[in-house]
């Protein structure tokens, strides 16, 4: 089985270092990472409500690509001056 041995706290630290303005203050970082872990945390329920008799592997799929889907909104939201 392939696993990402990755972890949610070093994914945190490539965020903070280069999504994070330098300038930014103590209780912004705080934030931050909050909205970080909620992130990850959404996602990882989502995996969770998957259910018996769903078969893990179409069911992830379906549960990355929408996320995919839901982020490049965001992204392009956020250019355009609406996230």
């Amino acid at each position: 089985m392939l696993r990402n041995k990755k972890s949610i706290e070093a994914e945190w630290r490539v965020y903070a270092e280069q999504g994070i303005p330098f300038d930014a203050s103590d209780e912004q970082r705080v934030e931050c990472r909050r909205a970080f872990y909620a992130g990850a945390t959404a996602l990882v329920r989502a995996l969770g409500k998957l259910g018996p008799g769903v078969d893990p592997i179409e069911a992830y799929l379906a549960v990355f690509e929408g996320a995919a889907d839901e982020l490049k909104r965001f992204i392009e939201d956020g250019k355009a001056g609406r996230a």
